[in-house]
Order: structure tokens, then sequence, then C-alpha cells
């Protein structure tokens, strides 16, 4: 199985869409799906408040008309490929995902995170895909989030997030206000797996 782990607000919702979500975004999330045959599951602050992934998914059609997408396909058929969420414990994002990917580690083959937040922990940086906040998925996302999922070999996978590109620079200083930092990630050490992972 191979799942997305999706944020909504600055993924699918922008300021362009008025924070409502955007058709032309959902297109984007189906790319993925279409290329990936993978499931989604909800990691985004919209399941607060709902106990089964059943109940979250009933109110986001229900509350279509006023998140500007009623009567549109690619809308029920986005509703139709959430899967699951993550549970609601503790204030990182990360450690979400991370819970999640124990529980289901017999079952999940791949993963990806999409999200324009950063507070993902070390060993998830190769498998997030980070949005601009303001603009939300684009072509370049989404392709990578393909990469990702299919286990296809990035070129330079330290862009694929800022938070990654600022921690992997972290370990090319030597300066004594952060040295706690660069001792405490390891990204030099994952892209070198990476790169033995992915040989040509």
């Amino acid at each position: 199985m191979k799942i997305i782990f999706l944020d909504f607000d600055g993924v699918i919702t922008t300021y362009h869409s008025g924070w409502r979500i955007s058709i032309e975004k959902l297109l984007l999330i189906d790319k993925i799906v279409q290329n990936t045959d993978a499931k989604i599951v909800v990691t985004s602050s919209w399941k607060l408040g709902f106990r089964t992934v059943e109940e979250f998914k009933n109110d986001l059609d229900n509350k279509r008309c006023a998140r500007n997408v009623k009567g549109e396909t690619p809308f029920e058929k986005f509703v139709e490929q959430i899967y699951d969420m993550t549970d609601n414990s503790g204030p990182w994002r990360g450690d979400e995902i991370q819970r999640y990917l124990y529980l289901h580690k017999d079952d999940i083959e791949s993963y990806v995170i999409l999200d324009d937040d950063n507070d993902m922990l070390d060993e998830q940086l190769f498998n997030f895909v980070q949005t601009d906040s303001y603009d939300g998925i684009g072509q370049r996302e989404a392709d990578l989030c393909i990469s990702v999922l299919n286990n296809e070999r990035i070129p330079n996978p330290i862009r694929l997030n800022n938070e990654l590109m600022f921690r992997w620079r972290i370990n090319n200083y030597d300066k004594n206000t952060i040295i706690e930092m660069k001792e405490k990630n390891n990204i030099e050490k994952m892209l070198k797996e990476y790169y033995n992972k992915h040989l040509y």
C-alpha cells in the first residue's frame, strides 16, 4: 500500500482559492493517485473533532457547498480516495505520521508527506514534499510525490523541501552556535543511504 499523508491548508486550499478547496489542486492530487495507486491519509487539522474517517468524509461532503466545490466530480472523487486519518495526539505532525507508520508497518510499501509546514522528523524528510503556503501544490510537487511513492531516484533529493535543505546545510558548518543542532541531525548519513538505495 502506498500512502499520501495529506495536509489541506497551504496544499489544496490557498490564498487564491480563498482558503477553500481548489478543484485545480484536487486534479493534481488525483494525478498522483492515478500514477501511483496511493491512498490518502488526512493529516490536516480539518480532521479535528471527528472520531472516524467516515464521519470526516461525510462532513466534508456535506460542506462542499461552503467550500465552493458543489457538484464537482473531482471533489467527489477526492472524498472517495480518502482512506484514513492520523490521530490528533501531540504537537508535531511528524509524530502523528510516525505513529501511523508504526501501526501499519506491515502494510505500507511507500509513503509521501504533502504539507506546507515543516514539523517532520529527520527520518521522514526524504519522503516529505513541501508546498508553498501561499500557492499550494503545483506540478513540481505532484511530480515529486509520484517519484517518491514509486521509489524512483530523484537527482537532487535535498531540494525536496526547505526543511531538508536547512538541516543538510547545518551539517556543513562548524560554528559553536550550531554544534548542538549538528550533532542532533543525521541528514548527511541519510543522503548517502538514499544514493546507495537508488544506484543507477
